[in-house]
């Protein structure tokens, strides 16, 4: 008989991916003695930016990884249903 839907190695796949973004870190502001320099008060700025968009960006691949998964079931699931219908059609 072959092997349907998704084995562990997608589980494994889409688990590695999501671990890999949420180890990504924020970035820190470096600690500067006071200055009115626009380039260091736009770093500042650039770097609170980067990490809302950082943010965003973990929440958005938290969803896509549960619609992954989902898929992965799907696909199972359709797999299943159609050797049924295939088994009903030789018999």
């Amino acid at each position: 008989m072959v092997k349907t839907g998704v084995d562990a190695t997608w589980n494994s796949t889409v688990s590695q991916a999501t671990s890999a973004v949420k180890s990504i870190g924020k970035l820190k502001n470096p600690e500067l003695s006071s200055t009115t320099l626009t380039p260091f008060t736009d770093f500042a700025s650039a770097i609170n930016e980067l990490n809302n968009s950082l943010s965003v960006y973990k929440d958005f691949h938290e969803a896509d990884a549960i619609k992954m998964r989902q898929a992965g079931t799907n696909k199972s699931d359709d797999d299943i249903a159609g050797a049924s219908s295939m088994k009903a059609i030789r018999a």
